[in-house]
């Protein structure tokens, strides 16, 4: 028997996601959602967007340097702000959608991932990003710890975002984004006016 895909990791109450256009905030409470490739924002044309460390972990333990990256596999994202006052502060945009259960969200996403064709691996993750690319840590990092700092790390520069994602994993790249397309997600996702 096949296992379905579950969405999993942890979930603050509520998250929120910033806009630039409004077309575009109404699309995503209208159930299209636009997921992006991780290795895209290496080389992203908005430079306030850009992190050329991403895919890549990086931390420090006792002097000793701890790296991973991933050749294989494509990692996409959905980004969003834990906090209003980091939607808010945001260079990103003015129209601010709350979404008030994001742990349903990415349930929903992960039954429409399960409706592809391609092969997905353990449906959307929800992470806290850790700011600690280049850091001293308190232990040596583990071999699966690393792994997940690929697709969750970033360097203490871009802490003011206060970033919640969700991801996934699929077998191969298809394309720079992914569309969800899942209907009205309205019952926990609404514009807010800031």
């Amino acid at each position: 028997m096949v296992k379905s895909l579950e969405a999993h990791g942890d979930y603050p109450q509520t998250v929120y996601r910033v806009f630039d256009d409004i077309k575009y905030a109404k699309a995503f409470i209208n159930g299209t959602i636009r997921f992006s490739l991780l290795q895209k924002y290496k080389c992203i044309e908005d430079k306030l967007r850009r992190d050329i460390t991403e895919g890549e972990a990086h931390v420090v333990h006792n002097g000793l340097n701890y790296h991973c990256s991933f050749a294989s596999n494509s990692f996409y994202i959905l980004c969003f702000h834990r906090t209003l006052e980091a939607a808010k502060q945001s260079k990103f945009g003015e129209f601010i959608v709350e979404i008030t259960n994001p742990q349903q969200l990415a349930t929903e996403i992960t039954k429409w991932l399960e409706t592809r064709s391609y092969k997905h691996f353990g449906g959307i993750e929800g992470v806290n990003v850790k700011y600690s690319h280049g850091k001293e840590v308190d232990s040596k990092p583990t071999a699966i710890e690393l792994a997940k700092l690929t697709y969750s790390q970033k360097p203490s520069f871009f802490s003011d975002e206060n970033e919640f994602r969700f991801v996934f994993i699929r077998e191969s790249c298809k394309d720079d984004y992914e569309f969800i397309k899942l209907g009205k997600v309205q019952k926990f996702c609404k514009i807010i006016e800031y």
